[in-house]
């Protein structure tokens, strides 16, 4: 089931998300910041604290990183992909 419930300043309206590809590039912008303010708030961390963590607990926020990363490529990768393929509004 791919539909979602959006608020469009007068109602709650159901929308097929697959199927409304401005709806996906929204979505997509949000995850992609959500993301990029993780990265940002981990690399804070990761550089505050390098004294004090275990190695442990280093190498897993570097790979949380490594994962992050990619996560982000991926989606400007769909975001690009799309907006090549949504005619514009």
């Amino acid at each position: 089931m791919s539909n979602v419930f959006i608020f469009t300043g007068k109602s709650i309206e159901e929308v097929d998300f697959m199927e409304d590809c401005y709806l996906q590039l929204i979505l997509i912008q949000y995850s992609i910041k959500s993301v990029s303010e993780n990265i940002g708030r981990l690399e804070v961390e990761l550089e505050n604290n390098q004294e004090s963590i275990s190695d442990t607990t280093k190498t897993q926020w570097i790979n949380d990183l490594k994962t992050l990363r990619t996560i982000q490529a991926f989606l400007s990768e769909w975001l690009y992909q799309l907006n090549k393929h949504c005619p514009n509004p």
